[in-house]
C-alpha cells in the first residue's frame, strides 16, 4: 500500500502505468486505487491511498499540526512555482540554473512566494547560491518532492501514534481509540474511522455503564 495526499492528482501520472484498476470513489473524490503493475513473473498488485480524507487539511498545515518544532526545521512543505517549470524554460536554460529573480516569478499567488522566501536561507547550498543569488531549479523539483514524502511519512507516524497503543489519546477508560493490529489506516476518511470507534468502543462502553443502571 502506497499513500498519496490528493491522490486525486497524483493519480493521472500513474494511470498510464496500471492495469486492471479498480476505484474507490464518491463523487469528485478518489479515495483509494488499486491496480496492477507489469506482467508475469515482474506483476506487482499496487494499493493507493489517499491520506487528504483522512487528514482533512493541506500537507502544509497538516505539518504544522502534527510536527514538533523541531522537526519542522528539518522537514517543512515547500512552494513550487509551476509557471516556471515549462518546456521553453528548460530550452533557454540549459544548466539548470536560474536567477532568484526568475525563480520567484513562477510563483502563482502571493502566499506561496511567502512561504518560499520563509524557506529560502534553509535551501540546501547545491541548490540555492545566496552569493550569486541563483537557485537550481532541476534540483529543487528532487528536493520538493522528497520534501513532500518526508512530511507526509512523520505527519502519518504522528498519526498512527496518537491513535495506538502508543500513542497519546487516552480514549475510552484510558484505552486507545486503536491497537497495532487495528490500524486506523484501515479507514479511508475520518468519518469512517470516527463511526467505527463509536460503534466498536464508545457504544459498548455506553451500553455496559449505563442501559443496566
Amino acid at each position: 500500500t502506497i499513500y498519496f495526499h490528493n491522490l486525486r492528482y497524483d493519480f493521472t501520472f500513474l494511470l498510464r502505468y496500471l492495469r486492471n484498476i479498480r476505484l474507490t470513489k464518491k463523487g469528485n473524490s478518489l479515495y483509494q486505487v488499486k491496480g496492477v503493475f507489469g506482467r508475469g513473473l515482474q506483476k506487482v498488485c499496487f494499493a493507493f491511498k489517499d491520506t487528504l480524507p483522512l487528514l482533512q487539511m493541506s500537507l502544509k498545515n497538516a505539518g504544522r499540526a502534527f510536527l514538533s518544532e523541531k522537526q519542522q526545521k528539518k522537514v517543512k512543505k515547500e512552494a513550487f512555482p509551476y509557471d516556471l517549470y515549462t518546456y521553453s524554460f528548460f530550452d533557454s536554460h540549459p544548466s539548470g540554473w536560474c536567477t532568484l529573480e526568475e525563480f520567484r516569478a513562477g510563483f502563482s499567488n502571493d502566499e506561496l512566494l511567502v512561504d518560499f522566501d520563509e524557506n529560502l536561507p534553509n535551501l540546501p547550498s547545491k541548490i540555492y547560491d545566496p552569493l550569486l543569488q541563483h537557485i537550481f531549479f532541476k534540483e529543487y523539483a528532487f528536493f520538493y518532492c522528497d520534501q513532500d514524502v518526508r512530511v507526509l511519512y512523520h505527519v502519518m507516524n504522528k498519526f498512527h501514534r496518537l491513535l495506538t497503543a502508543s500513542g497519546e489519546i487516552e480514549g475510552i477508560n484510558g484505552t486507545p481509540p486503536f491497537s497495532d493490529t487495528q490500524s486506523p489506516f484501515y479507514h479511508l476518511t475520518i468519518s469512517s474511522l470516527s463511526y467505527d470507534y463509536f460503534q466498536k468502543k464508545a457504544e459498548l462502553h455506553f451500553r455496559s455503564n449505563f442501559l443496566n443502571l
